[in-house]
C-alpha cells in the first residue's frame, strides 16, 4: 500500500480528521516508527538488499559501506566479489577485524583477497593497488523515509503498511487525540500485525531451509 492510502486509511481511523498539520504528524511519526523498526534484533526478509556495486581507491584499505547499509544477514556475511573482466569473478571472504589485521596488516598492497566490517566501513586486504570493481549483496538496507504520495511505496510499505499504521496510530491515538480506547485497539492492531509478519518471516525460513535440504 502507498504512503498517501496508508495515511488516508489512518486518519479515517482516528476519526476521520482532515487536518492537514495532524496528517503531516501522523507523517513524521510514521517515519520514526520506520527508522525503529529498522532497528530491531530481527529484521524481516523484505529489508534485504539487492546487488550494489562500489570500486576501490589504490593505495586506500576503506570502503565506505553502502549508505542503507543497516547490518549483514544473520548466518550469510556480506557477499563481496570482485568483478574481473578477464576471468571468473573473486569471492572475497570474511574475516574478523583481530584475526585479518594479524594474518594480512602488514602484506604488501595487491588484489584484496579478505575484508572485515569496523564502523562505516569495509576494510580490504591486501590494501588494493589499482582499481577494482566489487559486488556487494547479502545485507538488510534501510529504506527511504516515506513521503505523502501514491508513489511512495518502500519496502515497510509494500509488506508491512499494516504494522506501520498500527504503530503509528497507537502513538498519535495515545499522545495526540488522549484516547485511550482507540490506542488499545491499534495496540491491538499493532500486535496481529507484527505475529502475521513473525509467521511469514518463519515460512519463508522453513522454505529455505527445506531447499537447502533436497
Amino acid at each position: 500500500m502507498n504512503v498517501k492510502d496508508t495515511l488516508d486509511l489512518l486518519m479515517k481511523q482516528l476519526g476521520n480528521r482532515k487536518d492537514p498539520e495532524f496528517r503531516e504528524t501522523c507523517l513524521k511519526q510514521m517515519t520514526v516508527i520506520q527508522q525503529n523498526l529498522e532497528g530491531m534484533a530481527q529484521l524481516p526478509w523484505f529489508l534485504i538488499s539487492e546487488e550494489a556495486t562500489t570500486v576501490t581507491t589504490p593505495g586506500e584499505r576503506r570502503i565506505l559501506l553502502p549508505q542503507d547499509f543497516i547490518r549483514e544477514v544473520e548466518e550469510q556475511p556480506l557477499t563481496l566479489d570482485l568483478v574481473d573482466e578477464t576471468e571468473d569473478d573473486v569471492k572475497i571472504h570474511r574475516f574478523g577485524y583481530d584475526e585479518a589485521f594479524h594474518e594480512f596488516g602488514t602484506a604488501a598492497s595487491g588484489k584484496p583477497f579478505v575484508y572485515t566490517i569496523r564502523g562505516f566501513y569495509i576494510l580490504l586486504f591486501p590494501v588494493p593497488d589499482d582499481i577494482y570493481t566489487l559486488r556487494l549483496s547479502g545485507y538488510y538496507a534501510r529504506q527511504a523515509p516515506p513521503t505523502d504520495n501514491v508513489s511512495s511505496e518502500n519496502q515497510w510499505f509494500r509488506w508491512a503498511s499494516d504494522l506501520i499504521m498500527a504503530n503509528t496510530g497507537m502513538v498519535m491515538a495515545a499522545l495526540h487525540i488522549k484516547d485511550r480506547e482507540k490506542a488499545q485497539d491499534f495496540n491491538v492492531m499493532q500486535q496481529t500485525a507484527l505475529a502475521r509478519l513473525e509467521r511469514e518471516q518463519t515460512a519463508r525460513e522453513e522454505a529455505n531451509r527445506d531447499r537447502r535440504m533436497n
